[in-house]
């Protein structure tokens, strides 16, 4: 049981460090930043769309669903 939370833990410290990481190194949010645009919907209200999105990879769409099982 205890080793079940450790490797939790260690799972959730890696996750939470490579999303820190990402947010704050300038060149992928200037990435992220050209994958988006702003436009105006029929309602008139302005939506932002991902022009040119990255696909998630295999091995990213497996660490995910391995964290998130429930998804």
């Amino acid at each position: 049981m205890v080793n079940e939370l450790n490797t939790a833990e260690s799972t959730h410290e890696t996750m939470f460090s490579e999303i820190n990481k990402r947010i704050t190194d300038p060149e992928f949010l200037e990435t992220t930043v050209k994958n988006t645009v702003e436009v105006e919907n029929e309602s008139g209200n302005t939506i932002v769309l991902e022009e040119n999105a990255s696909p998630m990879t295999d091995e990213e769409a497996e660490a995910y669903l391995m964290r998130y099982p429930d998804v």
